[in-house]
């Protein structure tokens, strides 16, 4: 089994400079559900990097989908979700499925868009195509949640953020999963992010007013 001290999560920087609309425990589980997520095609097989390009040829979003078994992530991380019970993951995720996860930068998400290829989704999705009338963009994370009887959690992206993850090639911050649950506030979790991403990025120096803090 993997050591938890050496699980490492990728996610896109649009995201992490995005306000949250997530809770703690919500933030913490959509982030651990980002290290098993895996584009998908129609016979449920995962998709190799040439046919999630043959995809993007046809202006075809393909299925993104994560799932996990609860026991591995209470096995490695006993005393932070060990009391946790699988009707609780299922509740937190659940409330993602109606719910705005993230309220993108609308310049950033657009650039992001159109630099991975994925620019036949902003019309296809109803996207403000004009930054200057509208800043930020509300967009969803999960469409659906599934709980089988062995305890594992399938989850599916929404189309909005699958083309971040698809094309973590670039403008993506990598962090531990460790350090994230070891914090006891969503903020000290976006704030941490967000040095790790300036960090990366070698913006330094780096401020963040409370205001902006609080907004996200």
């Amino acid at each position: 089994m993997t050591k938890a001290s050496k699980i490492k999560i990728r996610k896109p920087n649009t995201l992490i400079e995005a306000g949250q609309r997530l809770s703690r425990e919500e933030l913490i589980v959509w982030i651990w559900s980002l290290l098993k997520a895996k584009p998908k095609g129609q016979d449920n097989t995962v998709l190799s990097a040439e046919e999630i390009e043959e995809y993007k040829r046809r202006q075809e979003i393909p299925l993104m989908t994560s799932e996990f078994n609860l026991e591995e992530l209470q096995a490695l991380f006993p005393q932070y979700f060990g009391g946790w019970k699988p009707y609780y993951y299922r509740k937190l995720l659940k409330r993602l499925e109606s719910k705005i996860a993230f309220e993108v930068k609308l310049d950033s998400y657009l650039r992001t868009l159109k630099e991975l290829g994925y620019e036949f989704v902003i019309k296809r999705l109803d996207i403000p195509e004009n930054p200057k009338e509208v800043i930020y963009f509300g967009i969803s994370a999960v469409v659906s949640v599934t709980l089988k009887k062995d305890n594992t959690l399938k989850i599916v992206f929404s189309p909005q953020v699958t083309p971040l993850l698809l094309e973590l090639k670039k403008w993506y911050t990598t962090y531990d999963f460790l350090d994230i649950v070891k914090l006891n506030s969503k903020h000290s979790i976006v704030l941490y992010r967000l040095l790790k991403e300036k960090l990366g990025l070698k913006q330094n120096p780096f401020s963040l007013s409370i205001e902006e803090l609080n907004r996200r």
